[in-house]
């Protein structure tokens, strides 16, 4: 095993980070988290990948130190998949000196200040937990989650803790519907899972990553199963697109826990317009700075 070091842009609270991934329904359980470290799983051009991340410097001056289980030639793979995952070189600055100066936010922001996105770990998988959670309970989706790690996925042991790795797009890009069916037990979301990793096998993820987010976000809206939340999901939680993110009826609700409980889907869209291409983190502080 060897260690990489990440640097995150300052400040950066690695607690916050931990706290967030323990209380995300989506992926919880998908990793161990435990005496101020994670261990995760991914995987990368076929290989399957075990990381120990923990944080080795301050929230001023913070460093995250990789213990990974993988060849050398994935360790380049490793550190960026932490930064993107854990949103490390995101820049706040901005976003703070706007949200300072908001009167309502600024005590939110005070108490939640060195808060980085947390990502999923890819937005294949995001997309993909996108069309098997609609209109289920949580319980149910991340059942047929599991099934298809267990299935297109691998594990690896780490530090004696079993990791699992969802798949990733290439993985499934052979798996049909008809394949699919008997793990998930739904005609509908085997399709569009079926239909999600095919786009993703065939699309470059550096163009959804740098391209015109409205491009991109119209490639999200033509996979089956993939609709207009889903796509702002995807935009946000697995690309890292922060500067867009439609008021949602959770949004608006999270928006009158800090503003008050009279503001309406007008005003909200106004606030988010003034705060730019800090709109994705205005809407992640809000909702999770909420009672």
């Amino acid at each position: 095993m060897r260690h990489l070091e990440i640097t995150p842009v300052a400040p950066f609270e690695f607690e916050r980070s931990l706290d967030f991934l323990g209380r995300f329904e989506p992926t919880a359980g998908e990793q161990v988290i435990r005496d101020g470290s994670v261990w995760k799983a991914f995987r990368t051009g076929g290989q399957t990948v075990g990381m120990r991340v923990r944080s080795t410097g301050t929230p001023e001056e913070p460093r995250l130190l990789v213990k990974t289980t993988g060849p050398v030639e994935t360790d380049k793979a490793a550190s960026l998949f932490v930064r993107r995952w854990l949103s490390t070189d995101d820049d706040l600055t901005g976003f703070y000196r706007i949200a300072d100066e908001d009167r309502d936010m600024a005590p939110v922001v005070e108490r939640l200040r060195g808060l980085h996105q947390v990502r999923f770990p890819s937005p294949f998988e995001n997309a993909a937990w996108a069309v098997l959670a609609q209109r289920i309970p949580m319980k149910v989706a991340r059942r047929m989650k599991q099934a298809l790690v267990e299935r297109y996925g691998d594990r690896v042991e780490m530090d004696g803790r079993e990791l699992w790795a969802f798949p990733e797009p290439s993985d499934m890009a052979g798996a049909s519907e008809a394949e699919i069916q008997p793990l998930l037990n739904n005609e509908r979301r085997s399709r569009a899972v079926a239909a999600v990793a095919q786009a993703f096998n065939e699309v470059d993820e550096q163009w959804l990553r740098t391209a015109p987010i409205l491009e991109v976000e119209q490639w999200l809206l033509a996979i089956h199963g993939i609709g207009t939340w889903s796509a702002a999901f995807v935009l946000f939680r697995g690309l890292g697109r922060i500067e867009r993110m439609p008021i949602t009826k959770m949004m608006l609700g999270a928006a009158r826990d800090v503003y008050g409980p009279t503001m309406t889907q007008e005003e909200a869209e106004r606030l988010a317009e003034r705060y730019g291409e800090w709109q994705g983190y205005w809407t992640m502080y809000a909702m999770v700075g909420s009672p």
